[in-house]
């Protein structure tokens, strides 16, 4: 019975085609909010907000990374690959857990400095209503490309999936955070959720 529930998986081009669409949207969606991030961290000066910048440029170079690998995986075998390029979607997969490792690791630093330093933050609905526009748009592109993913069979559609899920738990963090800042004006509040943050990521990392 559990056979006859598993959603078919597309193969040969058709897969690929998906594969490859689904890869572009994601690095369009990275770039799109690193951009909105910076704006936002610069007009507010929340360390917070630059923080999941950083990881949101990660996303952008594990979506180039996962663009190429698909492009790579969806090559026919030749003289030199007797049994086809799929591995490259395996080492894209490993390099996204490195990325979503030091995204942990620099987000825990980030929130213990915090924590110990303080700080201002200005302009704190602007950074909400980015965020919240952030964890919306995060959301929808780890549904898409978890569904791609079990669709396909791709590994590093599945990687991705895993490491944006990370980064809707970031800005859901930096949200609460920012929330936290406004209602009682202590900016430590920011470094706990952080750190609190940071070791969800490195979890995800492993």
């Amino acid at each position: 019975m559990s056979a006859m529930k598993t959603q078919p998986r597309l193969q040969g081009e058709e897969a690929t085609r998906l594969n490859l669409r689904v890869a572009r949207l994601s690095v369009i969606t990275a770039a799109s909010l690193g951009l909105l991030k910076l704006a936002a961290g610069w007009l507010t000066g929340s360390l917070a907000i630059f923080a999941s910048l950083v990881d949101s440029l990660m996303d952008l170079v594990a979506s180039g990374v996962n663009y190429l690998a698909v492009r790579v995986a969806g090559q026919p075998a030749d003289a030199d690959h007797a049994y086809g390029h799929g591995k490259a979607e395996a080492l894209a997969g490993l390099l996204q857990a490195g990325f979503i490792g030091f995204a942990g690791a620099f987000l825990l630093v980030e929130g213990v400095r915090k924590i110990l330093g303080g700080g201002e933050v200005e302009r704190l609905d602007l950074g909400i209503l980015v965020m919240v526009v952030c964890t919306l748009a995060s959301a929808r592109i780890t549904w898409q490309l978890r569904s791609t993913g079990r669709q396909t069979g791709s590994l590093a559609l599945a990687a991705a999936a895993a490491h944006y899920a990370s980064d809707v738990w970031t800005n859901l963090g930096v949200l609460v955070a920012l929330l936290l800042v406004r209602w009682t004006n202590m900016v430590w509040f920011d470094g706990v959720v952080a750190a609190a943050v940071a070791l969800i990521v490195l979890w995800s990392a492993a």
